[in-house]
């Protein structure tokens, strides 16, 4: 004997008492781990940063060559190889290495130390942001509600087999009125049903699909998890499912202990 969520299917066949307590249901799913990123080293910046970053080295190795373009012929010197000297050294600067040659004139020099003050300011911030990345590294939470949940295809979900919340999405799918599309979407795209939460916690910590559960069965798996293994292997989305859900014990039609379990 244990108590249930009152559906109306199964006051339909049975007796409920009056309420116990009440649980909330939630999406019970493998904990989410921190994955290598090969493209971490972009992210410091958005992508109309660097965008700019790199017209910003366009322009400045252009502006070298006509500068110094200019300076060789008022004062009848030229250097060899301008273009690829010029954007050799702009690439050089900003990554903070050294360079053998720089411009002979005045002009050019003026644009070198410009560009190296925007170099420092911008190594500078990089490397903060980067650094900071790397030290405390964030990891993001794929499935945090139920929006989340239908929204991605990594992951599967299941319901469990004649439970509340299987009854409560199946209304939403006969209902042709229902304009829950969000709850339509959750059964029609469900990768299966489950045993129940307990028996399924398992597969659930292996990753093999996520599940709506109620609060107090995923907080029974997650410190079964963590007594038998020393880890934490679970997670539980943050935003609920369905909150405020009446637990009652069930009896039989007409059973002579309903009126005394309601008094207790």
């Amino acid at each position: 004997m244990a108590p249930f969520f009152v559906t109306p299917q199964r006051e339909a066949v049975c007796d409920f008492s009056v309420p116990i307590y009440t649980d909330s249901q939630g999406i019970l799913m493998v904990r989410p781990t921190v994955e290598s990123d090969v493209s971490g080293f972009i992210k410091p910046f958005t992508f109309e940063v660097w965008f700019l970053i790199f017209l910003s080295i366009f322009s400045i190795g252009i502006a070298m060559i006509k500068i110094d373009s200019a300076e060789g012929k008022l004062f009848n010197c030229s250097t060899r190889s301008i273009a690829s000297k010029s954007f050799t050294w702009v690439i050089q600067a900003l990554s903070q290495e050294s360079s053998e040659w720089l411009p002979k004139r005045d002009g050019g020099r003026l644009l070198v130390s410009t560009w190296l003050l925007a170099s420092l300011v911008f190594m500078s911030s990089y490397s903060g942001i980067l650094t900071a990345m790397l030290t405390v590294p964030r990891v993001t939470i794929p499935i945090d509600s139920l929006a989340d949940l239908v929204a991605q295809d990594d992951l599967p979900w299941r319901l469990e087999a004649g439970s509340m919340m299987y009854s409560f999405f199946e209304v939403q799918m006969i209902i042709s009125e229902a304009k829950n599309e969000m709850g339509q979407k959750v059964f029609r795209d469900k990768a299966g049903t489950f045993q129940d939460c307990w028996a399924a916690r398992e597969n659930i910590a292996e990753g093999d699909f996520a599940a709506i559960c109620d609060s107090t069965t995923m907080m029974k798996a997650m410190s079964w998890d963590f007594s038998t293994t020393g880890d934490c292997h679970l997670y539980i989305a943050r935003q609920k499912v369905y909150t405020n859900g009446l637990l009652s014990i069930a009896f039989r039609n007409k059973s002579a202990y309903l009126p005394q379990a309601n008094r207790m």
